[in-house]
């Protein structure tokens, strides 16, 4: 069964409440370690192919980074421009960081994101507008979704007519708790890892791991506590022994046979003297959400 590997391309401060230690008016004065951490991330993939949710700052700042990883078969998604929380914008101020985000995108590797992820998982149950504006702006799904929260739904599904692929979570003491998020792979035991993505695929649900490039970079500045630094040398035997024991690849090979069903899934739904042909893009919503992903 074939499941999404992501990875979110910001800089090692672009970390959710980093703030108050780190005014984004001090960001050009840092060290810029994406280049370096990504370069063994694609080390590190290989073959496999993933889904990139590009900050825009760093497409700004190193537009080639950018194009290697286009270049490389990588799909490219949004992450937003400026690492800014959702759940901090009002509608306009995201449309705006949103809309940045896709120029800097397009301008730096010539392509359109269709994918977003918020910064900090900050699409929640109270401000799903959000996912209204990204309908508006063309795109096709989202990736925001941590179950973690109340009211936000596991799974790949349809929610406002875009695909939501929430980050993978198990119910563990009666909370749903991310298993494959880049936390618990430097955490959890490998064997946890891989045994998730078992008992997800044994249910015909597709693992959603999401890791950021920092966590290939033991070398990054401590500057957001334990979390942020914990285990990082952990971060690559990992990754590498889930993309070795499943099929891993982008997002958007998964959203594909959800947008374009082939013509056996609605077969036994056709009258018997239906001779309409090949059903299209037109097909109701709700055909499409009752479509397997494959």
């Amino acid at each position: 069964m074939k499941n999404a590997i992501t990875i979110d391309l910001e800089e090692w401060f672009h970390v959710c409440g980093v703030e108050r230690k780190i005014p984004r008016a001090d960001w050009h004065r840092l060290e810029h370690r994406a280049r370096s951490a990504t370069e063994k991330m694609l080390g590190l993939l290989g073959g496999t192919k993933g889904t990139f949710f590009v900050l825009g700052y760093v497409a700004d700042r190193d537009p080639g980074l950018i194009r290697m990883i286009a270049d490389a078969g990588h799909e490219i998604a949004s992450h937003g421009w400026g690492h800014g929380r959702v759940t901090r914008m009002r509608p306009e101020e995201f449309r705006a960081d949103l809309r940045r985000s896709v120029d800097s995108i397009g301008n730096a590797c010539g392509i359109r994101p269709s994918g977003y992820r918020a910064p900090g998982w900050t699409i929640r149950r109270g401000n799903l507008w959000a996912l209204d504006v990204l309908r508006e702006e063309g795109f096709l799904y989202d990736s925001s979704f941590l179950p973690w929260f109340p009211g936000l739904r596991p799974g790949p599904h349809r929610v406002r007519g875009l695909w939501e692929f929430p980050v993978s979570t198990r119910s563990l003491l009666g909370f749903r708790v991310p298993f494959l998020n880049g936390t618990a792979v430097r955490l959890l035991p490998g064997t946890t890892l891989t045994g998730e993505v078992r008992r997800l695929n044994a249910t015909g649900t597709p693992a959603i791991l999401a890791i950021h490039p920092w966590e290939l970079d033991p070398e990054n500045p401590w500057i957001s506590g334990w979390l942020h630094s914990r285990n990082l040398r952990a971060t690559a035997p990992r990754v590498r022994r889930l993309i070795a024991g499943a099929e891993f690849g982008p997002i958007c090979g998964l959203l594909d046979p959800l947008l374009h069903p082939p013509l056996e899934a609605f077969e036994a739904d056709l009258p018997d003297d239906d001779d309409s042909g090949r059903v299209g893009d037109d097909a109701p919503s709700d055909v499409l959400a009752d479509a397997r992903v494959r």
